[in-house]
């Protein structure tokens, strides 16, 4: 995994799971801070990156000018999918694809006008908007005081996924793939945070 951020990019090393980052002093600031947790995934904002580590819990590191580090309790593994911006954050949660965001409060009251009981494939940031690809009908939406008035981008479906000739036998395959790719492949499910394997239990002794 690598992401990049406003003058700096970090990724998680194959070897050991660990955060490096490069770039300006924002970047080895976010690398120390991440320097005791082993990693799934991390993605960056402008001065700050997020990730869920091994456990399954949800950390952010870095700049925390307007509350995007305090990142709401939660359970393991309940996100699925971030999105960083300038000073915000959001995640999807698993379980239902709602949205939740943390951050300045001015942030918050436009994403809670636009996405209250919206579920979500994917989302996106920029410095202080957001955009997400709606589950219901695949359209996508962005708000934010960096974005203009009009919410729902005019674009036709966008699919979530390549259409290929595969099995997806790693995350299942996409509902209504068939039609969405008109008969000639497959969308596979994204696989952005893959779950830990559960250890085998020892056998019962004899």
């Amino acid at each position: 995994t690598i992401s990049s951020g406003g003058g700096f990019s970090c990724g998680i090393l194959k070897n050991n799971s660990r955060v490096m980052c490069w770039g300006n002093n924002t970047g080895a600031e976010i690398q120390r801070q991440f320097s005791n947790f082993t990693m799934l995934s991390l993605v960056a904002g402008e001065s700050h990156a997020c990730g869920v580590t091994e456990n399954g819990t949800l950390i952010c590191k870095g700049s925390n000018v307007g509350g995007q580090l305090d990142v709401p309790s939660h359970s393991a593994f309940k996100f699925s999918n971030m999105a960083l911006g300038g000073h915000h954050s959001c995640a999807i949660q698993r379980e239902n694809g709602l949205l939740i965001c943390w951050g300045p409060k001015r942030l918050l009251e436009f994403a809670s006008n636009v996405t209250n009981s919206v579920s979500f494939e994917s989302i996106v940031a920029g410095l202080d908007f957001t955009c997400g690809l709606t589950t219901k009908n695949l359209s996508l939406i962005c708000w934010g005081p960096g974005w203009s008035s009009v919410v729902l981008v005019p674009l036709t479906m966008v699919i979530p996924g390549p259409c290929v000739q595969s099995s997806c036998s790693i995350c299942g395959v996409y509902p209504n793939s068939d039609s969405l790719c008109a008969g000639s492949g497959s969308i596979c499910k994204s696989c952005q945070i893959e779950l830990p394997i559960p250890a085998l239990l020892p056998p019962p002794p004899p």
